[in-house]
């Protein structure tokens, strides 16, 4: 890893580009708060709003692509019908567990789509002018080992420089009462497999050169993220001296006035739910934001830029 100093924190927003209100809660981040990096949806209904009317005002906001394989279209546009990756329609016909199953069978002709589909996806965003400085996924699909390695093989040939490593430390935040809730312990489900893919992750991204943050922060309260969760959990990394680590919210301005796309009818629940309110106030927070500087914690972004 190149950073020289410990303790760089990119605070991250997944999911630039699904739709519009994604899109205006990360500019809201971005120009009033401590958000420095996000990531693009290829194939989302709001992708050309992100190019043409949000990222021109944020010039120093770091940009990832954010990889999908289940959920909406897909990027190909060749006959689907014999696809283990899109359904007859062209839309993506997995879910993690299936794309896991498909991964650990070594199924080569759904290995041989998903590499063809994440390149249609990679060329797109940079087609659109964007320079990606990073790549992480959509359900944190690209941890499943198989994966992984064509995301740092490609990673590779487009000079990508960092791949999101999906490794959190367990950790327990207020109120207690999170832990009997259904969404908690699905997400420690989550949690062992992802931190279990990280110890061979790690391996693959040294063996192509890629960089990678230390440790991340997401998955134990992915959906509930506020203030005081990213606090517990950087206090718990503390003793690691970590050189880098990502923190994963999902800020959103949702008005349900304006007119939307969705590309699933389970976006618009989403992004109308109050966790996004709450998502986006932790980057506006005074109260983070102090805990951030007292506790000697770099804001950067992937591009190597660190934010006074």
């Amino acid at each position: 890893m190149s950073i020289g100093n410990f303790k760089n924190l990119v605070i991250e927003a997944d999911d630039l580009g699904l739709t519009t209100s994604i899109n205006r809660g990360i500019l809201h981040g971005y120009q009033h708060g401590i958000l420095q990096s996000t990531c693009i949806r290829s194939n989302g209904p709001a992708f050309t709003h992100a190019v043409e009317d949000i990222l021109p005002i944020c010039p120093n906001l770091g940009v990832g692509i954010h990889l999908n394989l289940v959920e909406g279209p897909g990027e190909a546009t060749t006959e689907a019908r014999d696809s283990k990756l899109y359904d007859i329609s062209g839309r993506y016909r997995n879910s993690f567990l299936s794309l896991l199953i498909g991964c650990k069978l070594q199924n080569q002709k759904l290995l041989n789509e998903i590499k063809t589909d994440y390149r249609l996806q990679i060329e797109k965003v940079l087609s659109a002018g964007i320079r990606i400085d990073h790549i992480n996924s959509h359900q944190h699909s690209h941890v499943i080992p198989e994966l992984f390695k064509i995301v740092c093989l490609l990673a590779r040939e487009y000079k990508i420089p960092y791949v999101r490593l999906t490794k959190e430390r367990f950790h327990i935040s207020t109120p207690n009462t999170d832990c009997l809730s259904r969404w908690y312990q699905i997400n420690l489900a989550k949690l062992m497999i992802v931190n279990k893919f990280s110890i061979q992750n790690e391996i693959t991204a040294g063996e192509f050169n890629i960089k990678t943050n230390d440790y991340f922060l997401g998955v134990t309260y992915a959906g509930h993220m506020n203030s005081t969760h990213i606090k517990t959990g950087l206090r718990k990394l503390n003793s690691k001296k970590p050189k880098l680590v990502e923190v994963l919210l999902h800020p959103c301005i949702f008005l349900p006035e304006e007119p939307e796309t969705y590309i699933s009818p389970s976006i618009k629940s989403y992004v109308s739910a109050i966790e996004r309110q709450k998502e986006l106030a932790a980057l506006l927070d005074p109260e983070l934001i102090e805990f951030i500087d007292k506790n000697n914690w770099n804001l950067r972004n992937f591009r190597g830029a660190t934010i006074q």
